[in-house]
């Protein structure tokens, strides 16, 4: 549900890839720092004090930004087939962003492709692909304004939450005054 923020957009361009929900952002955050503190570990490691980390940040982070800012463009920029075995590039993210039912659940991988490969959704384009943007289900005017990507997600979420688990039903309280006077029969 909080990622579907981000899959709402109808159309791609430098922005779309800011549009994250906080609890995402929050979540992407928790799961990446291990890893990037294990990489800055080995990095420093093997480099010792030789190398700042005002520089390893500079080298990463500029084509980093640029990257991300072609996958949420609609600037077709594709590595080859060889290549994006190993690399996902802008066209592949762009793939994964279609709504198309081919493309449902394809490309997930931010930097490897390999591991898409590897899992079996991995999407190579065989040339430009003519491309429409959003949600597989549609469009949601529930999303279309800030207020509803920050609320509608979080009561989607729990609404879920809530379906799957009976014990955790009172959390949904879109009923509660009906519920209420059933139990006081």
């Amino acid at each position: 549900e909080f990622h579907k923020v981000h899959h709402a957009a109808e159309a791609l361009n430098p922005a779309t890839a800011f549009r994250t929900h906080p609890v995402e952002f929050a979540w992407d955050t928790l799961c990446e720092a291990p890893l990037q503190g294990m990489g800055l570990t080995l990095f420093f490691y093997l480099y010792g004090d030789s190398v700042s980390l005002t520089s390893v940040f500079a080298l990463l982070s500029f084509p980093n930004f640029a990257v991300s800012i072609l996958r949420h463009s609609e600037v077709w920029v594709s590595f080859g087939p060889r290549l994006e075995h190993i690399f996902n590039s802008p066209a592949q993210h762009q793939i994964h962003h279609s709504k198309a039912e081919r493309h449902l659940d394809k490309n997930f991988a931010q930097y490897f492709a390999f591991l898409d490969w590897i899992a079996g959704t991995l999407y190579i384009p065989q040339g430009k692909e003519q491309l429409d943007y959003g949600l597989y289900e549609g469009h949601d005017p529930e999303l279309d304004s800030v207020r509803g990507c920050l609320w509608v997600p979080v009561k989607r979420a729990l609404r879920r939450l809530t379906e799957a688990n009976p014990r955790t039903a009172l959390l949904d309280c879109s009923d509660c005054d009906a519920r209420a006077l059933q139990e006081n029969r």
